[in-house]
């Protein structure tokens, strides 16, 4: 896509990124909204957009990142799941899933959802119980494109150039805590510790506040983007993955109705870390 629309601009690449991104992140916000009006209320989703906006790694949904399009496309398939629009759920999850490969987990949610709207009964079996199956298997297809056409598997790339290595999240978390007690712990770690806390916190909460749809979502989200491990920073990008989490956000937008001084007590934190992280990736700083 950037190749097509970089040749639109005159080879401007870098240009033709930034303007994907960016107009996926306003279309992602859009259906956000639309998507947090209904889990929490207009009033607690206007407060969830706020804070869907200042996550300290939501720069990443300005610059050339996939996070944007990925989120666009798996909100939209959430929005369309909602309204028993099985085919385009599961097409939106398969797009989202060519953006980014942990887009097959969007399967799970989108039939257990598919499943609610029928009250769990398998039998007549029709399309809506096979159009969650999409995601996945534009994650299967992708890997297997990629060595159909000659391209190194993903996983030899994630090793070679990345030393990632898969491992339970427990690992990454623990060699973290080590590094940062022998003093070996870089400071964008202590930012992905907490950022993998955070995750886990909201989406415990997410099982009794949100619908089940969401919380399922959340809950693998946070497995798949905390099983690795890298040398020398053992829970790297963690941070940017949170941002994934988009129904994390409903919660906190409850939080600013029901409890008003936590609520802006969190988002001043955000915001100053927003900036913090904002001013390191301008200066060319890893953070994700």
């Amino acid at each position: 896509l950037i190749r097509v629309v970089g040749g639109m601009l005159g080879e401007s690449y870098l240009l033709a990124a930034l303007l994907i991104s960016n107009l996926s992140a306003i279309g992602y916000f859009v259906v956000f909204f639309l998507l947090a009006e209904e889990a929490v209320g207009w009033r607690a989703a206007r407060h969830a957009q706020v804070f869907a906006a200042i996550y300290p790694w939501s720069f990443v949904l300005l610059a050339g990142y996939t996070e944007p399009m990925f989120l666009l496309f798996a909100s939209l398939a959430f929005w369309a799941a909602r309204r028993g629009r099985g085919g385009a759920a599961g097409l939106c999850g398969a797009l989202a899933s060519l953006t980014r490969l942990q887009g097959g987990i969007l399967g799970a949610p989108l039939l257990l959802e598919a499943l609610q709207q029928r009250k769990f009964k398998l039998w007549p079996i029709r399309m809506d119980l096979v159009w969650p199956f999409l995601p996945p298997l534009a994650s299967i297809g992708f890997v297997v494109g990629r060595e159909l056409a000659g391209i190194e598997p993903i996983f030899v790339t994630y090793a070679t150039q990345w030393h990632h290595a898969s491992a339970p999240p427990w690992v990454g978390m623990i060699t973290n805590v080590r590094n940062m007690l022998t003093g070996l712990a870089h400071p964008v770690d202590y930012l992905d510790m907490a950022a993998a806390w955070f995750a886990i916190v909201l989406t415990v909460i997410a099982w009794k506040r949100l619908r089940p749809m969401h919380a399922l979502y959340m809950t693998l989200a946070v497995l798949f983007n905390t099983a690795h491990l890298r040398d020398p920073n053992p829970q790297v990008s963690v941070g940017r993955h949170t941002v994934e989490l988009f129904p994390a956000f409903f919660i906190l937008g409850q939080l600013m109705m029901k409890r008003p001084r936590r609520g802006r007590a969190i988002l001043l934190i955000m915001f100053t870390l927003f900036l913090a992280v904002s001013g390191m990736f301008v200066l060319w700083g890893w953070v994700g």
